[in-house]
């Protein structure tokens, strides 16, 4: 029997984050116009929920090709979702003060490190409208 080496463990196919596993979790929360890359939310969240899952879009996109950053900023939060900008700014200070997004100026993203918690997050909102 052919032992396999044990640093193959830590090698990825799909980059730093898994890709399938956030469009899994987004796929019941969001839809994006695929001409302008706008989101649109399907279901009622929090703004913090939904400024995470666009931030998680943006990562999306750019590992794809389809964006040159992935960070976000309020103003491109404001451009490409139905959010009122006076909730967004608001809303970015409390998740910057949270760890959830980290960046300065108008460059902002969630760090890889957090993208697990995201998920767990957004996954608990479909949970929730189970019950």
């Amino acid at each position: 029997m052919e032992q396999q080496n044990p640093i193959e463990k830590l090698f990825t196919d799909s980059g730093p984050f898994d890709q399938a596993e956030i469009v899994k979790v987004l796929e019941p929360l969001i839809s994006i116009m695929r001409n302008t890359n706008q989101v649109f939310f399907k279901k009622n969240m929090k703004v913090s929920y939904k400024i995470l899952a666009f931030a998680l879009v943006q990562k999306l996109l750019f590992m794809s090709g389809k964006k040159k950053e992935s960070y976000i900023s309020a103003a491109e939060v404001f451009e490409k979702t139905d959010l009122p900008k006076g909730s967004i700014d608001t809303t970015f200070k409390q998740l910057k003060d949270d760890k959830y997004i980290m960046g300065e100026g108008k460059k902002y993203e969630i760090p890889n490190s957090k993208i697990s918690q995201v998920l767990e997050e957004l996954k608990n909102i479909s949970k929730a409208e189970l019950k």
